[in-house]
C-alpha cells in the first residue's frame, strides 16, 4: 500500500514542478538548463575520478605494472569518451 501511495506522492510532485517550469521564459529556462549542465558534468568528474582511482588502485594491488595500469586506465577512458559523444550526438 505504502508503494503505490508514494507513486502517487511522487507524481504529484513531479507535475508540480513541471507546472512551475512551464512558468519560466526562455531566457530563465536556459540558464536552468546550464546550470544543471554545469554540476550533472561536475558530479560525473568526481565520479570518474573515483572509479579511476578505484580500478588503478585494483590493478596495482593484483600486481599489475604502473605502465600497464595506465595504459588500461587510458584505453577506458578513450572509451568512455567516445560513449560519452555518442550520447551527446544523439541528444543533438
Amino acid at each position: 500500500m505504502g508503494n503505490r501511495a508514494e507513486g502517487r506522492r511522487i507524481e504529484r510532485h513531479q507535475q508540480k514542478l513541471e507546472k512551475e517550469l512551464n512558468k519560466l521564459t526562455p531566457n530563465q529556462l536556459k540558464l536552468f538548463n546550464e546550470v544543471i549542465e554545469q554540476r550533472t558534468n561536475e558530479t560525473l568528474e568526481i565520479y570518474k575520478k573515483l572509479v579511476d582511482e578505484a580500478v588503478f588502485t585494483a590493478l596495482r594491488e593484483n600486481r599489475v605494472g604502473e605502465e600497464i595500469a595506465n595504459r588500461v586506465m587510458d584505453h577506458a577512458n578513450k572509451l568512455i569518451r567516445e560513449e560519452i559523444d555518442k550520447q551527446e550526438k544523439k541528444v543533438s
